[in-house]
């Protein structure tokens, strides 16, 4: 994500690339996916997207099976919906472990939610 990311958003398909670097410090037991999310201004949830984390180049090789230490390179589409008001977003992500839906940090001590960036959606003038 580009920090302050614009984009158009009368035109259909509208998509942000997300690209990140991960690595596991040692042999996991369990699958986490990532959960990216827009807030408006307001603060209110827009929207969410969900992903299982895997090596792109291997479908079946989640993060229990990632060797520790090497790095994981993904590149992930977020596709847009349609409907999304004008004005500013702020992109956020969760990391949490797939099989129970609990984020990988402890709630209330710290933020499970780590801002990535903001994006302004806007029609062209």
């Amino acid at each position: 994500v580009i920090p302050g990311q614009q984009l158009h958003n009368e035109e259909e398909g509208q998509t942000v690339m997300v690209g990140m670097q991960w690595r596991t410090e040692s042999e996991l037991e369990v699958d986490y996916s990532v959960s990216f999310r827009l807030y408006d201004v307001d603060g209110e949830r827009a929207y969410q997207e969900d992903h299982v984390l895997r090596k792109p180049t291997d479908y079946a090789s989640t993060t229990r099976f990632w060797p520790a230490q090497e790095p994981v390179y993904i590149l992930f589409q977020l596709e847009l919906p349609d409907g999304l008001a004008n004005g500013g977003y702020e992109l956020r992500m969760v990391v949490y472990d797939s099989s129970t839906s609990l984020p990988t940090v402890e709630v209330g001590t710290w933020e499970s939610e780590l801002v990535l960036g903001l994006i302004r959606l806007h029609g062209s003038e």
